[in-house]
């Protein structure tokens, strides 16, 4: 079974692996952004179901980050997240297009139902021809595409492509990488 994708977007690094560690608990694959341009870049790159995203962030707001998401990639479902939330900000938030908007610090049974919830409020929007064919990562770590049958793709899934990458000299750092392949076992950096 495919674990549904969510990207944690905070320029605050503990708080992201707070998330993720609750997250997961749950049996979901999470991503981790510290910064504007690896959300987008991410964004372009894979397909989240849902987004959980800080109002302060370096760089651009994350008001500016849910516009361009929902320009990218409309059919993810984002909860903002602040410490500093305003009635302009969450006025602004759902304007722009967001789920929910938890205030921190916030409750950590409240932040797993409200993932849950934005996960049904994804199925219902549909799903749209470009997430039935997106990539998504199995339990091993390995890219795979949904519903398919091609056994070149299921015997490409038993390399180990962060050890070739490895051995032709590309370093990555645990933050370059998904989470889930993201092993000190198979990365220098």
């Amino acid at each position: 079974m495919i674990k549904p994708k969510i990207l944690v977007v905070d320029n605050d690094r503990d708080m992201c692996w707070l998330i993720a560690s609750i997250l997961e608990e749950e049996d979901l694959y999470v991503d981790i952004a510290y910064d504007v341009k690896s959300a987008l870049v991410k964004i372009n790159h894979y397909q989240y179901e849902v987004m959980i995203l800080d109002y302060k962030l370096s760089g651009l707001s994350g008001l500016t980050v849910l516009e361009k998401t929902h320009q990218i990639k409309p059919s993810i479902v984002t909860i903002m997240i602040s410490a500093f939330g305003n009635e302009f900000v969450r006025v602004k938030a759902k304007e722009l297009g967001a789920y929910a908007f938890l205030d921190k610090p916030f409750n950590i049974d409240g932040l797993k139902r409200m993932v849950k919830k934005a996960l049904a409020e994804q199925k219902k929007r549909g799903v749209n021809e470009a997430s039935r064919n997106s990539e998504h990562f199995d339990s091993s770590g390995f890219c795979s595409r949904e519903g398919s049958n091609n056994t070149l793709e299921k015997d490409a899934k038993k390399i180990n492509i962060p050890e070739i990458l490895k051995k032709r000299g590309i370093r990555l750092s645990l933050f370059d990488c998904p989470k889930r392949i993201g092993s000190k076992d198979y990365f220098d950096g």
